[in-house]
């Protein structure tokens, strides 16, 4: 069993890994769709190349600084929000974190390694993401970037367009209604004063 350099445990509802620590020789290991599950074993393993971790709602990778070996790097869909530990990983050459809550881009651009990263999504990109994947908490402070690209730059420009021209749209039933509704209640007013005159 020490000898094995490969395993599967996908979607196998684990949250405890201990055990995994005496697979001393483990080179790949995939633990795709572990909800909550403890990474903090994997620290014992360090000979591993290939790590899989999507959709385990991971929040902290700090341990995973210490695989310096490690090549390839799948962090999809999860709750991430630093990713200075991996700037230690030099052997890292693929790395695949769409869709988390990463807010340190610009650290993680100083890895020689970060244009092969995977973590902006220039696909079909929405108003509100702005060809981001990842949920970037404030879009105009220095820890940010936006790269649009000239193929997305009228896509984008449409987008906002309509989506203004949406919230105008709300906004003016809002105020037709409200001013409908202060005449109503002028109209009210008046009536009462002139029953009230009228006694």
């Amino acid at each position: 069993m020490n000898q094995l350099t490969l395993l599967y445990l996908g979607s196998c509802g684990l949250l405890d890994i201990r055990q995994l620590k005496y697979l001393a020789n483990l080179k790949e290991i995939s633990l795709f769709d572990n909800y909550d599950i403890d990474i903090t074993p994997l620290q014992y393993l360090t000979q591993l190349e290939i790590i899989d971790l999507s959709k385990c709602n991971l929040k902290c990778i700090d341990i995973l600084g210490l695989l310096v070996y490690l090549k390839d790097l799948s962090i999809e869909e999860n709750a991430i929000i630093y990713t200075q530990p991996l700037i230690q990983l030099k052997e890292l050459s693929r790395l695949s974190a769409l869709n988390n809550q990463i807010i340190d881009i610009q650290t993680l651009k100083r890895h020689p390694n970060f244009e092969k990263y995977k973590i902006l999504n220039q696909q079909q990109p929405t108003n509100q993401e702005i060809v981001f994947a990842n949920i970037l908490r404030d879009i105009n402070t220095p820890n940010t970037s936006l790269k649009l690209m000239p193929q997305n730059r009228k896509t984008i420009q449409s987008k906002i367009e309509h989506q203004q021209h949406k919230i105008n749209m709300c906004l003016a039933v809002l105020f037709n209604r409200q001013a409908t509704f202060i005449g109503l209640v002028a109209s009210l007013c008046q009536n009462l004063n002139e029953s009230i005159d009228r006694q």
